[in-house]
């Protein structure tokens, strides 16, 4: 969220004399895919979390619901996530390039800026008691550290910390008790397992939060809504993708990267289906496990992993192969980028859209309508409506130059505290 623009030299295949296909540079230019698929998962974000917040997942309209939670919402967090790491690769590239200096401190400012920011909108939109939610950009702050630390690493080393994380964390949580925090054991999630039962599991409820210093860490480290295990994979793929991007050897290990992602994608749910007659439980601390997002479950992890390594180097390779002639980016590449630019702001003002007629609605009659507000057709409408007023946010803050916004804080603090020496670029 919020990282700088990303451009760099696009890929083209050129035959050889041989006839096989060499990696040519063109002239720098932005990546549209990176661009784009932030944008779709944060549209996706809004009106999840609208569609989710709003209306009830059973009754009528229940279908609407699962889509959104459950197919936009878990496949969108782990993509989000994974741009977030591919990013940073070509932003630090881009420093590199320009000789850029102070760059440990750089790193800190942003990753506490984050995690700050996170803090901040958790204690805005739902109250200071629910601050150890740990949301998203909690995680995010951490990824920076982690992503900044093993920049020198080399990409196999990267990888094998992406399967130790992947798989250590359900033997990590098989200690701890899920059901106290989550308020109740996993629910089969509906209307799906009428038609496929034991197969997809959520709890039932919010998480509850506790203070103290062991409930919180246990929260940032396991059962928080985006905790770091095993979220912190997902930053991680993004940078051994975002290196593939670099060296500009992405397109031609696209055949090879998509496979995996396949692989995994269809071993995650096969894995879920076989473990169809586990208990609930088997999602916390199991590797023949159910599907289930919270906690993000062995299967499923494997499910979003894979769609992450399949879906980018399509997207890459369909957009950011460089045969056809530049030209000026037509309506819906200039709203992608925009949503891009000011990701950070637009997730934080999302939440503020979401949450506040709740409180409205509760000071007027002493009720929280979570998930009782209306069904979900409407509360879809209320997400499209949402991401029309965060547009015209958006254009405004572009008249302004970005000013106010909350990346332009960003800039600022790194500016204010991690200075270029006279004569170099910042």
């Amino acid at each position: 969220m919020g990282h700088k623009r990303h451009a760099i030299t696009p890929e083209r295949a050129v035959p050889t004399q041989s006839g096989s296909a060499a990696q040519t540079p063109l002239r720098p230019r932005r990546i549209d895919s990176i661009d784009v698929l932030r944008a779709i998962a944060l549209t996706g974000m809004v009106l999840c979390h609208f569609t989710v917040y709003y209306s009830s997942p059973v009754g009528a309209g229940a279908w609407i619901h699962f889509v959104m939670n459950h197919t936009l919402g878990d496949l969108g967090a782990g993509t989000f996530l994974a741009l977030m790491g591919i990013s940073q690769v070509l932003s630090a590239e881009q420093e590199r390039s320009a000789g850029g200096t102070n760059l440990t401190r750089k790193a800190l400012i942003r990753a506490g800026y984050i995690v700050v920011v996170g803090l901040i909108m958790i204690a805005v939109v739902w109250g200071p008691r629910e601050l150890w939610q740990w949301d998203i950009l909690t995680l995010m702050g951490t990824a920076t550290l982690v992503l900044f630390a093993v920049r020198r690493w080399n990409s196999l080393w990267v990888i094998a910390l992406i399967v130790l994380i992947i798989a250590a964390t359900p033997s990590l949580r098989a200690g701890l008790d899920f059901a106290r925090v989550w308020g109740a054991e996993l629910a089969p999630v509906q209307p799906f397992s009428a038609y496929v039962p034991g197969l997809y599991y959520d709890p039932p409820g919010d998480p509850k939060i506790f203070w103290t210093l062991r409930d919180i860490v246990q929260g940032y480290l396991f059962v928080g809504e985006f905790p770091v295990m095993p979220w912190l994979a997902f930053p991680l793929v993004g940078l051994v993708l975002g290196r593939r991007v670099v060296s500009r050897r992405m397109i031609a290990d696209t055949p090879a990267i998509t496979a995996l992602g396949a692989a995994l994608f269809v071993t995650g749910f096969s894995i879920a289906f076989a473990a169809r007659g586990e208990p609930a439980s088997a999602a916390i601390r199991g590797y023949l496990a159910p599907l289930s997002f919270y906690p993000d479950s062995f299967t499923m992890t494997l499910v979003q992993m894979g769609f992450v390594l399949w879906l980018f180097p399509l997207v890459y390779r369909g957009m950011d192969r460089s045969d056809r002639p530049a030209r000026e980016p037509g309506a819906w590449i200039r709203y992608c980028r925009r949503l891009s630019r000011y990701s950070l702001t637009v997730y934080f003002m999302h939440y503020v859209l979401l949450a506040w007629p709740l409180w409205i609605g509760y000071l007027a009659s002493g009720e929280f309508l979570i998930q009782k507000a209306m069904s979900p057709l409407p509360a879809f409408a209320c997400g499209v409506f949402a991401l029309m007023v965060l547009h015209r946010l958006m254009l405004w803050l572009d008249r302004k130059q970005g000013i106010f916004s909350l990346e332009w804080c960003l800039a600022m603090l790194v500016l204010r505290f991690a200075r270029e020496p006279t004569g170099m670029p910042n």
